[in-house]
């Protein structure tokens, strides 16, 4: 499916409105990931009001986290780090791959403004691999100092 940016508002609707069942959690993640590829200023207030109102959804939070660290851009990263402060979603859900852009090329330059406040969730266990595993991938590409991450 392609969506435009008339479909905006349709797919607002459908992730407001629509009860997915638990067998189509990965249809949701795929609105949520193509929702946030579009252009429109409703986007990140809907997905921001969207993890909010699913703390009882981690997958939900995380396809949110991840359609935002996929539109690599300083607002979006900004946002990650406001709604992890909110509530931090726990879950086995895709949880190794929570800051890493699967579906499209990385940008570790821009990922590098995720820290230091990222490490703040590096004691919990199931932000350890992720947030290391990022954190490893931007000291070799000699895009972070040891300042930054020394303290934690």
């Amino acid at each position: 499916m392609n969506f435009t940016e008339k479909d905006v508002d349709a797919m607002i609707s459908m992730l407001k409105t629509y009860k997915f069942s638990k067998d189509e959690k990965y249809a949701k993640g795929y609105i949520i990931r193509e929702l946030s590829d579009l252009k429109s200023e409703k986007i990140s207030p809907f997905l921001k009001q969207l993890y909010i109102e699913s703390y009882s959804e981690p997958e939900t939070q995380i396809d949110v986290i991840k359609a935002l660290i996929d539109k690599k851009n300083n607002e979006s990263y900004q946002l990650v780090l406001d709604l992890l402060e909110k509530d931090f979603p726990i879950g086995n859900y895709s949880m190794n791959t929570i800051f890493d852009s699967p579906y499209k090329k990385d940008s570790l330059h821009l990922k590098k403004k995720l820290f230091p406040e990222l490490l703040k969730y590096s004691s919990i266990r199931e932000y350890k691999k992720p947030i290391y595993s990022l954190l490893s991938r931007l000291k070799d590409s000699s895009l972070i100092k040891p300042k930054i991450y020394k303290k934690y």
